[in-house]
């Protein structure tokens, strides 16, 4: 578990980073590449059968918006990009808390 908050904390730390000097839309660019190689991660360990009812719940809760935020259908704004920044830690953590299992 403190291996799994290390990681959190490391990636929003560094997401959070890339907000202050990235423009909006590089940043956005950043935190959805990261959704994108989460989600393909996520999907191995579901198929695997990996992931717990909570952490597929988790991942089909925040599928819709991150996927509508990363279209380039929505605005680009700061509000977005931390909603897009909080799914992305939240599968990160998912994906840690698997990752130590094995």
């Amino acid at each position: 578990m403190h291996k799994s908050f290390l990681a959190a904390v490391s990636a929003a730390f560094l997401l959070a980073g890339c907000a202050s000097t990235v423009p909006l839309q590089e940043n956005l660019q950043i935190a959805c590449r990261a959704y994108a190689a989460s989600l393909t991660s996520l999907a191995g360990f579901r198929a695997a059968g990996r992931l717990s009812e909570e952490q597929v719940a988790t991942v089909e809760q925040w599928r819709p918006t991150l996927n509508e935020a990363c279209s380039g259908e929505v605005e680009n704004t700061d509000d977005l990009i931390d909603l897009v920044e909080a799914g992305v830690i939240s599968m990160i953590f998912i994906e840690t808390e698997v990752r130590n299992e094995s």
